[in-house]
């Protein structure tokens, strides 16, 4: 503990700020983040969970100081790695408040929050980011209870602020309750949206499928969409006049049945993935999770025919008229919708502007400023 810092000072818990690991949940963590630091004007400490720091290619922290877990700081924005914590301890002190993003963030705060209960005679509240159901990332086992077990504990108020409503509703139904709960909808990546409006008059379909392909990430069942693909090809004859890629990770080239081979391109840039999405007519992206998941969202209005999956109270077919989401969702009945849709000469591929995903909104604005007469 540093005695001598009485300041308030917001600390985000993230796993990284490695390029390489900051998009999606992370990104949207750390933008909301800055803007919170910002609208309390208080000092601001990013505290690494997970990954070794890469200062030649770390994502923009303009302002932030490195600083070790063994000094103590005064800077008002310092970031501090603290992946290698057996042992080894960080200044904490009476009026640090903690922002967790992934489950395990959380777990392992919780007792620091309690610590500073003890020590200082406060009870912190935790801001929880919650972007997922996490404990569905496990099979039912220990990792799924303690995944759990941060929705419900008593060692802090929690100021729950979930990724869209979708996912907030889930959380009810399953009766879980937080001293308070907020939620914002997803909005279109400010890169993609630029691409999409300077682009959206001057491109050409192809016949391309593009599928979300993540091996190591259970709830994209990649294993469900390459049997799909193979049923696919053995009902439609014309299955090779079509370019399947497949975004998202790197992994061995996969051949289908009839000799086609997945032209896989791994994580593509911002550009590329609009582009890309823009010569694309059918897409197929499947997450077993309540949230809506951005890849289905982004490539709906870019236009591309999206094949999904409901889920719990999850069904996207609302979002706009590009998405169709299986409630039956076989190898068998992805492989018959994506013939209806390759066999479709009237196939309509707008783009879906005007929206408030695509427009964006200013729910954070609302949220930050409860929080500030909270804290």
């Amino acid at each position: 503990p540093f005695d001598g810092y009485e300041k308030k000072r917001i600390n985000l818990l993230s796993p990284s700020l490695n390029i390489e690991h900051v998009f999606g949940g992370i990104a949207t963590a750390l933008k909301f983040y800055k803007q919170l630091g910002e609208a309390l004007g208080c000092d601001m400490r990013v505290i690494i969970t997970d990954s070794i720091l890469n200062e030649n290619a770390m994502v923009e922290m303009d302002g932030y100081e490195i600083v070790s877990n063994k000094k103590d700081s005064t800077a008002s924005k310092q970031i501090v790695v603290f992946s290698q914590r057996y042992n080894e301890t960080i200044p904490v002190g009476k009026n640090d408040i903690f922002m967790a993003t992934g489950w395990w963030t959380a777990y392992t705060i919780l007792p620091v929050i309690k610590w500073q209960e003890v020590t200082y005679g406060v009870k912190n509240k935790l801001i929880y980011f919650i972007q997922d159901y996490e404990p569905g990332f496990y099979k039912w086992s220990s990792h799924y209870l303690l995944a759990d077990s941060t929705y419900k504990t008593n060692k802090a108020d929690i100021i729950a602020i979930f990724n869209s409503k979708l996912l907030y509703e889930f959380f009810k139904e399953n009766k879980y309750k937080f001293a308070y709960e907020y939620y914002f909808e997803p909005s279109l990546n400010d890169k993609l949206k630029d691409y999409l409006m300077e682009h959206k008059d001057s491109f050409e379909r192809k016949k391309k499928i593009i599928f979300y392909g993540r091996p190591t990430t259970m709830r994209n069942c990649f294993e469900l969409v390459v049997t799909a693909l193979n049923e696919w090809v053995a009902i439609y004859d014309k299955a090779n006049e079509w370019e399947v890629i497949s975004a998202g990770e790197e992994y061995s080239p996969v051949t289908l049945n009839n000799g086609q081979k997945i032209n896989v391109v791994g994580k593509l840039s911002l550009d590329d993935y609009a582009k890309m999405m823009l010569e694309t007519k059918i897409g197929i992206s499947l997450m077993v999770s309540p949230h809506p998941s951005y890849p289905p969202l982004e490539m709906s209005t870019f236009g591309i025919k999206v094949i999904t999956n409901t889920y719990a109270n999850k069904d996207l077919s609302s979002f706009n008229e590009n998405i169709i989401s299986l409630d039956d969702c076989s190898a068998e009945s992805i492989a018959e919708t994506l013939v209806k849709l390759c066999d479709d000469e009237n196939l309509n591929n707008n783009v879906v502007l005007g929206n408030e995903y695509v427009n964006g909104n200013n729910e954070w604005n609302e949220i930050i400023d409860n929080i500030t007469h909270i804290l």
